[in-house]
């Protein structure tokens, strides 16, 4: 877990004698927030983006959700301006059924979210996403841009799918995702091509594809001119920027399906 950098004055008036009785008065400043955006998450190094639904702000109108914050401490926010193409903000059934949580919803049509600065992923990278879709037949983008960027989606076999958009797919999950709860997913790639899923806290088949990635993640919902819009919720969202072991991507998994279940 992060831990934040604390530098503390002792206030005026405040003896040694009051500090360690609890009546001084101590000024703290916290000069690193990544504890803030942490929020738990076991594994922090490489991390470009955290979207959570449980501490994240997710700012939404009756026109639906407008922004989701990043809290990986990047600030790479995910925004909409458009109210036609907005998500709606609404809940879902925790993962196993437990619970009740807040998801963003994508209607499988047009909505979308913007990365205020794109993923600049060449190769190497990982990503979990606790997701509910919706049971269709149609390819749902969770992460994508234009053509020949690193691109993640529930396929139309209802299986996790990484590939270079528009160009070719890089490796399929085996088993298929359910409609009814939240489930945690994920997906690693290293840089010599070796791709790693995962459903739940389990692997979800592997093999070995190279490639390499000419442009950046833009979206969140959908790739570039609203192709391959996602259909159903998501509730949480992480990316890094390196291939996690199999050991930390199931710590991830661990604290997200704990995370995500009542």
């Amino acid at each position: 877990m992060a831990t934040a950098a604390i530098t503390g004055t002792v206030g005026d008036g405040a003896t040694e004698a009051e500090i360690v009785a609890g009546t001084g008065t101590i000024v703290i400043t916290l000069t690193d927030d990544t504890w803030v955006a942490a929020e738990g998450l076991p594994v922090t190094a490489s991390l470009l983006v955290y979207y959570d639904s449980i501490s994240s702000t997710i700012t939404d109108d009756a026109n639906g959700v407008s922004q989701w914050n990043d809290i990986s401490g990047n600030n790479n926010h995910l925004v909409q301006t458009d109210n036609s193409y907005k998500p709606a903000k609404t809940t879902a059934p925790g993962i196993g059924g437990s619970g009740t949580f807040t998801t963003v919803n994508f209607d499988g049509t047009d909505n979308f979210l913007s990365m205020t600065s794109g993923l600049a992923i060449t190769e190497a990278a990982s990503l979990f996403v606790v997701l509910r879709p919706d049971n269709t037949t149609l390819d749902r983008t969770i992460v994508g841009g234009i053509s020949d960027c690193y691109n993640t989606r529930v396929n139309s076999s209802n299986k996790v799918e990484i590939l270079a958009a528009d160009i070719a797919s890089i490796g399929i999950g085996t088993t298929s995702v359910q409609f009814t709860n939240l489930q945690a997913m994920g997906i690693t790639y290293t840089t010599d091509g070796f791709w790693q899923a995962y459903i739940n806290t389990s692997t979800d088949g592997s093999g070995t594809t190279n490639r390499t990635f000419a442009q950046n993640v833009t979206r969140a919902g959908a790739k570039a001119s609203q192709l391959e819009p996602f259909d159903g919720d998501i509730a949480a969202l992480v990316v890094y920027s390196a291939a996690l072991s199999e050991t930390d991507a199931g710590s991830v998994l661990q604290y997200l399906t704990t995370r995500y279940t009542g």
